[in-house]
């Protein structure tokens, strides 16, 4: 007589979209650490699309080494623009402790980034999938032309505006920078820019340039 194998089984739940990448960076765990990414994702109208945070772990081989490929142009404030599914959404509540947000909290919506269908640095196409699982090509083109090819707008300016948007649903960088020193004052280890970097996402390069004033030991 044959034994069945009990399986599990699973409903899958997906989100679809494009978005651009924010603060990537690696967090230690107790089985090892994990790469994670912020995702600001397109909703709502062409004309005046609305930007939805996805606080995501990167899962699978090929996902990290693209995500990690695109790093160094997100500490550069480029504009970092992937077509995306993510899975297993959930919610949770959290509270800043420090920063101009001290003592608000908000929800964040935690996911998986499991599939990258392209990327897009700027208005090149850096990486291109073979078979697309986010969006139709031809919805991306249309998408791409209004996001990446706005003549009425200087690079900068778009940097600028995705910093303005991308601060409505999230923590600035000061506060993310105040909350890390604080956590490493409160453990009793060193408060170092490099340390700080680790711990935000946010390149060594960009807190020395902006943020020096909230480290006593300049």
């Amino acid at each position: 007589m044959m034994n069945r194998r009990n399986e599990n089984k699973y409903f899958n739940l997906h989100i679809n979209g494009l978005g651009y990448l924010n603060n990537i960076r690696y967090i230690d765990g107790p089985n090892g650490s994990f790469l994670t990414v912020v995702i600001d994702a397109l909703s709502g109208s062409i004309d005046s699309p609305v930007y939805v945070r996805f606080d995501s772990i990167v899962v699978g081989d090929s996902t990290i080494k693209l995500i990690n490929r695109c790093r160094k142009a997100v500490d550069e404030d480029r504009k970092v623009l992937i077509g995306f599914v993510l899975s297993n959404p959930s919610t949770d509540i959290v509270t800043f402790n420090s920063g101009k947000s001290a003592g608000e909290s908000r929800v964040r919506i935690r996911t998986r980034l499991i599939n990258i269908d392209w990327i897009k640095v700027g208005k090149e196409t850096v990486y291109k999938a073979k078979k697309f699982q986010s969006i139709p090509s031809s919805e991306e083109k249309t998408l791409e032309e209004k996001t990446l090819q706005d003549e009425g707008k200087s690079q900068e300016q778009h940097i600028a505006d995705n910093i303005r948007l991308s601060s409505s649903a999230s923590a600035s960088s000061e506060d993310k920078i105040r909350e890390a020193i604080e956590n490493l004052k409160r453990t009793g280890k060193k408060v170092s820019k490099s340390e700080v970097s680790r711990m935000t996402g946010i390149s060594r390069s960009q807190i020395s340039r902006r943020y020096s004033d909230l480290f006593e030991d300049k």
